[in-house]
This record gives C-alpha cells, structure tokens and sequence, in this order.
C-alpha cells in the first residue's frame, strides 16, 4: 500500500471517529470536557475534521451541529435541563448502558431554592435513551415505577428506584427529543407510609436478578427493558 493510500485511510478513520463522537454527545461537556484549554484544542480538530470544505460538503450537518454545541458550551448552561417543577444541573460524565445514560445531578425547584434545602440541591440521576426511538421504554419503566408504590408489596420498596418525574427534553444544539425520567439517587429514597410518615428506604448493593441480564444479547428488547426498570438506578 503506498504512503498516499496510507494517510487517506487514516484520515478517513478519523473524520469516522469525530462524526461518531458527535453521534453520541448529549450535552457539550460530553465532547469537549471540563477543561476549558482542552476544550478550544477539541474544538479545532474537531472543527477540521468535518469542515465541509475538506469532505467536499459531505459533513455539511456534522459541522453545523458541532457549531451549535460549542455555542451551548461557551454559554455555560449546557448542563442545565429545566421542567416547570424543578432544575436539573449535570454533573460529570454520564455512565452508559446499552440502551440508556444515566447523568448524575442535582435538583432544585423550579425558580430558586426551596428553605431548609441544601443550595447544592438533591442528588438524582437522569436517565435518557442511546437513542430517541428508545423512548417508549423510558415511558414504560416511568408508569411501572409509580405503580408499584402503590400495587405491589410494601416489603420490597427497598429494591424499588423513587421516580421524582418523567418527561420530554429537547436537545437545544439538535432539536432532537430524549425521554428523561429524573430518579432519586440510592440512599435518598423516602417512602411514605400510613400515618403521613415516611420511610427511607436501604437500598442493598444488590438487586435481585440484576446479575448482568439487563445488557444480555440474547434477552428481548421488552426483557431488558423490564430488567431495566427493575434494577435502575444501578449500572446493571
């Protein structure tokens, strides 16, 4: 193979490799970091690479959106997802599975902090599907976790995940839409019970059947889906 073939190839796997990463970013920070020097030299390369100038206007849409989520990043709120009820400030990398994230962040009410809450608001984790088609399954996963509170036995709420709430979240750099169902971080989960009184629940390290099926190929897309919605929020 001679030298010019060589460095096509290699440039060709990597315009494949950034238009992948852009594939997968869900927020800013996914892509360029934390580290704002980093960040401008990510952007840069990032920026050559499918420059629609050197593909001949092939990455015309790849360049745009990476455009749009440098934009996002310089702004600073990138990491921040608002409902009616409450704010949601990311935190960190997010922890992926097969077919969803989980996005560690804090919590507080719509409008500002609520009294007697910490400033840096309740630990939840975010959950958002690989991929939008995947949605319907967040929906399922949220009408099982409010049903079984109130259907199923009390004695079993430990292995339970508390949903604070589900919704619809669009991508502000892609117009693309993303389920999200928003869950109490472990150790967090405050069941009530008769009386007006609650319970925190001790979640075990452990859930039942969660010993790595939720990701097995040879399980069905409703299997897993089951599956995830009974081990979430751990990384089963």
């Amino acid at each position: 193979m001679s030298e010019a073939n060589t460095r096509s190839g290699t440039a060709q796997c990597e315009l494949d490799d950034a238009l992948a990463r852009l594939d997968r970013v869900r927020v800013p920070a996914d892509l360029f970091g934390d580290d704002e020097a980093e960040a401008v030299r990510r952007y840069r390369r990032l920026a050559r690479l499918v420059h629609p100038d050197a593909t001949g206007g092939r990455t015309r849409d790849a360049f745009i959106r990476l455009n749009a989520l440098w934009r996002t990043y310089r702004r600073g709120d990138a990491a921040v997802i608002a409902t009616r009820r409450r704010t949601y400030r990311l935190d960190g990398d997010p922890i992926s599975g097969d077919l969803a994230e989980l996005y560690s962040a804090r919590s507080e009410p719509s409008g500002g902090t609520a009294p007697h809450t910490s400033r840096k608001g309740r630990a939840v984790l975010l959950k958002m599907p690989r991929d939008p088609r995947d949605g319907d399954l967040l929906e399922r996963e949220a009408v099982a976790l409010r049903q079984l509170p109130r259907d199923g036995d009390g004695k079993y709420l430990p292995y339970v995940p508390r949903l604070v709430e589900s919704f619809r979240h669009r991508d502000a750099s892609t117009g693309r839409q993303r389920q999200v169902n928003v869950i109490a971080a472990l150790g967090s989960t405050a069941w009530p019970r008769s009386g007006g009184r609650s319970r925190t629940a001790s979640t075990p390290a452990t859930r039942p059947g969660c010993g790595g099926g939720c990701s097995s190929p040879s399980a069905s897309r409703t299997a897993r889906a089951s599956c995830t919605a009974r081990c979430s929020p751990t990384t089963c």
